[in-house]
């Protein structure tokens, strides 16, 4: 049995080969998100609450240097608030330019982290919000392939919105594990 598995092994090795990120390679990728979050309406009397989130993000880099990228970010999340014993589910959709490091650190993996500040917007049964959002990802890149990397990591999310018509601000801050898959384009 374990001549088999170092068999495997030996013969997988050639497959983790580091995509060779150059100047002009397109990074696309996406990513689901599990995340905890909690938060304030800051209002006279309004009770803070306590979120779940899962979202999915897909995004894009054009590398300038081997190591930093520039592009942008679009982000959907599904939340489910429970505020004073009542629960309720709502959609925040976002949309911003991003920024993202990739320092290698062996053939196979690399450290990354991404920044990104933009717009988003709330809908809870017809109520709007809208305002900033503000992402902090970091993470690590497993490479099976030149082209694919396998991504996890931590995001950092908070978002500041207004509902309409209202005097009041909906602030929320959520952390949360990130997994993801990007593919490179013009990667040697």
């Amino acid at each position: 049995m374990f001549k088999r598995m170092l068999l495997v092994l030996v013969a997988l090795a050639p497959t983790l080969a580091r995509a060779e990120i150059e100047a002009g390679t397109i990074e696309l990728g996406g990513s689901s998100r599990l995340a905890l979050q909690t938060g304030s309406v800051k209002a006279s009397g309004t009770p803070t609450s306590d979120q779940t989130e899962l979202a999915l993000d897909a995004g894009g880099l054009y590398y300038v240097t081997p190591m930093i990228g520039i592009g942008a970010e679009l982000l959907v999340d599904r939340v489910t608030d429970k505020t004073g014993g009542v629960s309720s589910t709502f959609t925040q959709t976002g949309i911003g330019p991003k920024i993202g490091i990739d320092v290698p650190l062996s053939h196979a993996t690399s450290f990354f982290g991404e920044a990104m500040v933009g717009w988003a917007s709330r809908d809870l049964d017809g109520a709007k919000s809208s305002g900033a959002i503000f992402g902090l990802t970091g993470g690590l890149k497993f490479f099976p392939a030149s082209a694919l990397s396998l991504d996890v990591g931590l995001r950092l999310q908070h978002t500041e919105a207004s509902p309409s018509g209202s005097g009041a601000t909906v602030s929320f801050t959520s952390f949360g594990l990130v997994l993801g898959l990007s593919g490179y384009v013009n990667a040697r």
